[in-house]
């Protein structure tokens, strides 16, 4: 984090605080403090956030268009292929609309919106807001073979670099922003919190970024 000289470091879960952002630790280096968000995996993609299109539409400021042709994509009731026009015909799941089969230039819509707010929709789903938004994400893989491994990085860094390349629809029918996978959450036994927008990235990335500081052998 930079410091050289300090004489008190002391640190608390977020969550005992009685408040919660993206930030799950706080670190009180003398009077200076650092929150940082924790990544602990072993698969390579893990959920970063999840939460309702209604959610997402209101802290992005998502026009009616964009905001109703992401419901159609996560399937919520009144939005389906059955609601709005004929079921589609496809090996596809017949309970909501793909990105590619949206009708009318909708998914172009879509993407140029994610396009135009990507650092602040990265920085959102990484960091979040306000009292509690990550200034570091420390990222520890868990290994079975050998002790964790660790990246910290700041930020900044972590948000540069997931923003890194095109806003597209994938093959599959879901969305890329840059280095992140947007996409239907899915699973749940079929309740609605399947039809959630989810937004997944692959922490193992944050070894890879230069200004990454990197530790090996380290327990938690």
């Amino acid at each position: 984090m930079g410091y050289r000289n300090f004489s008190r470091v002391c640190a608390q879960t977020t969550r005992k605080m009685g408040f919660y952002n993206k930030a799950d630790v706080l670190v009180l280096v003398d009077d200076n403090v650092e929150w940082i968000s924790v990544k602990k995996f072993i698969a390579s993609f893990n959920q970063i956030d999840k939460r309702r299109v209604s959610e997402f539409a209101k802290l992005w400021k998502m026009s009616d268009a964009v905001a109703d042709s992401l419901r159609m994509y996560c399937g919520e009731e009144g939005y389906r292929p059955g609601d709005i026009c004929k079921p589609i015909s496809s090996d596809r799941d017949p309970r909501r609309f793909f990105m590619d089969e949206l009708p009318n230039g909708q998914s172009e819509q879509v993407v140029s919106f994610l396009n135009k707010k990507k650092k602040k929709i990265i920085q959102d789903v990484m960091a979040g807001r306000g009292r509690g938004a990550a200034r570091w994400m420390l990222a520890v893989e868990e290994r079975l073979d050998a002790p964790p491994k660790s990246a910290l990085v700041r930020m900044d860094d972590v948000v540069r670099h997931y923003a890194e390349g095109s806003t597209f629809i994938t093959r599959k029918g879901n969305l890329r922003l840059g280095r992140i996978t947007i996409q239907r959450k899915g699973g749940d036994a079929g309740k609605k919190t399947a039809q959630m927008l989810q937004f997944k990235f692959s922490p193992r990335d944050l070894f890879t970024i230069e200004e990454s500081y990197v530790f090996e052998d380290c327990a938690y």
